[in-house]
């Protein structure tokens, strides 16, 4: 298979027409908002490009891929300042292969205003001002999300023979991972409880195993996430016991990294579809220097655009602190940036 044919296969998985039978958005909305700022960089396209905590997120198999140790930190402003999403997560490589990963995420929306119910109807309120409001709230609230997070994931790893791919042995790497999910949220002082679980599949084929010299490589990967699998709900704790049903959502990736040995760089090119709700396309591009900088870009088709920018500082071996900064284009969000640190033992 040509680079052409590869990149011709990735064009028709982001034209083709998938649908949803879905048509309104679950109470998982984390999901929704994402978390990594390296995939926010790239529009959200990280189902198929993903090697660090993140992948907890978009694609718990990809888990499987991590170096070694990790911690990471984020936190993400939202809506003017009115509200944020502060997260972090650990995880660790078992042995080759196997990884358990295990991440918090909170969402929050601060001051909230509250106001009390008016008397009469529309027409005594227009006929009469004293029933109208005079727009001072009564108080304010806060509402939140939080979940955690306890992701496994493992990996196999074959070689194909010589005749497959430019009479080379192709290694093929096959990973799976699950995420198991708590849920709580609060809202005007109600509070409700879940628990559901993500799958995720990742295939990677490396496509210059004999050149070391490639960073990163050359290789192409699919993914599969499939988000809030369980026919589970969030149970509130209203006098008629209020449940927020999840939805099923499937996400779909692919990725392809060619390498330049000349200038010690490499493109990364993933293309994602998100299938709840109403189908979006996500296009994100990584220019990785070295592996010591990094430049991103992405576009969904609902009308956003991001651009983002890693700096990583090797220490020894695969240790190397790494922070990531995005820009994320939105109608209802004025704090559009987000900062984000990776440190790996």
């Amino acid at each position: 298979m040509s680079k052409m044919d590869l990149l011709k296969l990735i064009l028709i998985i982001l034209l083709s027409g998938w649908q949803t039978p879905f048509p309104f958005l679950p109470p998982d909305e984390i999901s929704f908002i994402g978390y990594g700022v390296r995939g926010m960089g790239m529009g959200d396209a990280s189902v198929a490009h993903c090697d660090d905590i993140s992948a907890i997120i978009w694609n718990p198999a990809a888990l499987a891929l991590l170096p070694g140790l990790q911690v990471a930190l984020e936190h993400i402003p939202m809506f003017g300042g009115l509200g944020q999403m502060n997260g972090g997560g650990i995880g660790i490589n078992l042995r080759k292969s196997m990884s358990l990963g295990i991440a918090y995420l909170r969402h929050q929306v601060n001051d909230i205003k509250k106001f009390g119910v008016l008397s009469g109807n529309r027409i005594d309120r227009d006929l009469n001002p004293q029933l109208r409001s005079n727009g001072k709230p009564l108080g304010y609230f806060d509402v939140y999300q939080q979940q955690f997070y306890l992701t496994l994931a493992r990996g196999w790893r074959w070689i194909l023979p010589r005749e497959t791919w430019y009479s080379l042995p192709i290694p093929f790497e096959l990973m799976t991972g699950i995420n198991f999910k708590f849920f709580h949220h609060r809202i005007y002082g109600l509070d409700g409880i879940g628990l559901n679980s993500d799958l995720g599949l990742l295939a990677q084929v490396e496509l210059n195993p004999e050149d070391s010299s490639l960073i990163p490589g050359r290789s192409f990967k699919i993914g599969v996430n499939i988000q809030d699998f369980a026919p589970t709900s969030v149970k509130f704790n209203t006098f008629n016991g209020h449940r927020d049903t999840f939805a099923v959502n499937f996400k779909f990736g692919v990725s392809y990294t060619e390498s330049f040995a000349l200038w010690k760089s490499a493109i990364t090119l993933a293309v994602d579809r998100n299938l709840i709700y109403h189908p979006v396309n996500h296009l994100g591009l990584e220019y990785n220097f070295n592996n010591l900088l990094f430049f991103r870009g992405g576009y969904k088709t609902e009308g956003s655009f991001s651009f983002g920018l890693g700096v990583r500082y090797e220490l020894k071996d695969t240790r190397f602190a790494e922070i990531n900064y995005a820009f994320v284009s939105h109608e209802i969000n004025n704090t559009p940036y987000k900062i984000g640190l990776i440190i790996n033992f």
